[in-house]
């Protein structure tokens, strides 16, 4: 997957009046925090942010305005306007190529379960798992098929297929989706079996 990469530039001023001046000329303030350097105030260039949000991924190329430094960030914290919906301000952590970071995936499920295919329903519990990987290898998605899910049994966090240097955080007993017979048709079946009791 390419790496999304930003424009920043050092931001000098601080504080609620020329943060709102460098939104209104296109650039979002940021911080960035580093290993074990103190914190540095940032802009980022608005509308390459903006893409790289949209592509749904965890970690980019930071590029300094003036010298073209390129460091590579995490982003840790986006702050957005409630209402617009405008990037007010991001947090970054600055990681190393092979350095180990937790994120979160989304979980995207394939195929029709063969249980709905018996009249059960299809139930995602979880939509996204916390994984802990190496930073040049973040993922933003794990497609998992579903087509082998029967009536009545569960996908847990440990059955999903996992690349060699992934390892899930969220707890494996966990459970991801599910397979069940609509609701009514249980009460029925619950009704009937104390019935014959």
């Amino acid at each position: 997957m390419q790496r999304a990469e930003v424009t920043v530039r050092k931001r000098e001023e601080r504080g609620k009046g020329p943060a709102g001046r460098l939104r209104r000329q296109g650039w979002v303030p940021a911080v960035v925090y580093g290993h074990g350097s103190p914190a540095e105030a940032l802009a980022v260039e608005k509308r390459g942010l903006q893409h790289f949000l949209d592509t749904g991924q965890h970690i980019l190329d930071r590029r300094r305005e003036g010298d073209g430094e390129v460091t590579r960030a995490l982003v840790r914290e986006i702050q957005v306007q409630p209402v617009t919906q405008e990037v007010l301000h991001v947090d970054f952590v600055e990681i190393s190529e092979h350095e180990r970071v937790e994120l979160t995936a989304r979980l995207v499920f394939r195929g029709e379960p063969a249980g709905v295919k018996e009249g059960g329903v299809f139930n995602v519990v979880l939509h996204e798992i916390a994984i802990v990987c190496p930073a040049d290898f973040a993922v933003d998605e794990f497609r998992i098929d579903v087509s082998g899910l029967e009536l009545g049994q569960a996908l847990r966090v440990h059955e999903v297929p996992l690349p060699e240097n992934v390892e899930a955080v969220t707890d494996g007993g966990q459970v991801v989706a599910t397979v069940r017979l609509p609701k009514g048709e249980v009460a029925e079946e619950e009704a009937e079996a104390a019935v014959e009791a």
